[in-house]
């Protein structure tokens, strides 16, 4: 099912995708992988505070210093990359700017490098 719903992330079906996150996380509580991509998908939705509270789990649970690093700085730039605009007509069409995070932070990659240090 985690494939399934790393898959759909990556197919922009994130409705999709949270639904998927929603019941592994149901299911297994302590999912760091999870936890981390529905914070990457509640960030897309502009769900900052859903956002972090899921990013951080994904910390507490994954515990590795380089997605730690990672982290504090994904949740310093929640909230500050994109533009947040009232009511205005003016801002309809304003231009929003996302840093996509996917590009260089995979954590099943951070637990097969934590796995290897280990052995």
């Amino acid at each position: 099912m985690l494939t399934r719903g790393i898959d759909l992330y990556r197919s922009q079906k994130y409705i999709e995708a949270l639904e998927c996150f929603n019941q592994i996380i149901s299911q297994d509580p302590n999912s760091y992988q999870a936890y981390h991509y529905r914070g990457l998908i509640r960030r897309k939705q502009r769900d900052d505070q859903g956002a972090i509270t899921d990013l951080q789990m994904a910390n507490t649970l994954i515990a590795d210093g380089e997605y730690t690093n990672i982290f504090q700085k994904m949740q310093d730039s929640i909230g500050k990359d994109y533009p947040h605009h009232s009511n205005n007509e003016s801002n309809d069409n304003a231009d929003f700017i996302y840093i996509e995070y996917m590009d260089f932070l995979n954590p099943l990659d951070i637990q097969k490098q934590h796995q290897q240090f280990l052995l």
